[in-house]
């Protein structure tokens, strides 16, 4: 994603919260399949279990979300997640990912780092 604003960074607890704001249920119906499929990008190493270094949002790219494999189209709200990288040709790694699949990744990631 280009162009973006920055993304304000709510509490650690704050961004599944802001997820559930935005659906206007206490419950999203694929939250556990969500949060299974962020799970095992986690453990699969595909995404990262640790904070990102920044983070943007704004409409898709048609970019595939890191975490559910369909594309984030334009009409839909993404993240683009980036990370340091120890790799000198790209000191980037860049994730894309729907709100919903942020959330959940975001609730697994910290359920991840608060286990060990």
């Amino acid at each position: 994603m280009r162009d973006l604003d920055p993304v304000a960074r709510p509490s650690e607890a704050g961004y599944a919260e802001a997820a559930v704001r935005e659906t206007g249920s206490p419950t999203i119906p694929d939250e556990p399949i969500l949060r299974e499929k962020a799970r095992d990008a986690i453990r699969s190493g595909r995404l990262p279990s640790r904070r990102s270094d920044r983070m943007w949002g704004g409409p898709g790219m048609s970019a595939s979300c890191a975490v559910c494999g369909e594309p984030v189209s334009r009409d839909q709200t993404g993240f683009e997640l980036q990370f340091e990288s120890d790799n000198a040709e790209s000191p980037m790694d860049r994730h894309h990912l729907h709100v919903r699949c942020f959330a959940a990744w975001e609730f697994e990631r910290i359920s991840v780092s608060s286990a060990q």
